[in-house]
């Protein structure tokens, strides 16, 4: 779900809680259970608390990802499995310089 919404998010922006209750079932969820979670008050607490810090420290974007201390500039693109490709690379043992 967390993808879906990353990548829908002017659907979500437009249609709120109705184009989540529509895209639910094909991400193997149950609407109504997903919104109530969604509208929980733990939940607004927590993005309202992180969307604040990010403000404050002048965060661009949220989501802002960094990998091994590298931010990962233009990690969603359409059609592309970038985050993927990098959390892959970032996994990989490094290679060590010939002596």
């Amino acid at each position: 779900m967390h993808e879906w919404l990353l990548t829908h998010q002017a659907e979500v922006s437009q249609g709120g809680d109705a184009a989540i209750r529509a895209a639910a079932p094909s991400l193997g969820l149950n609407a109504d259970n997903l919104i109530a979670a969604m509208s929980s008050p733990d939940v607004q607490s927590i993005l309202s608390s992180e969307t604040n810090l990010a403000s404050r420290i002048g965060m661009p974007e949220i989501p802002r990802i960094y990998v091994n201390f590298k931010l990962v500039p233009r990690w969603n693109l359409p059609n592309e499995f970038i985050l993927e490709r990098v959390i892959e690379e970032a996994g990989r043992p490094k290679a060590t310089a010939p002596k």
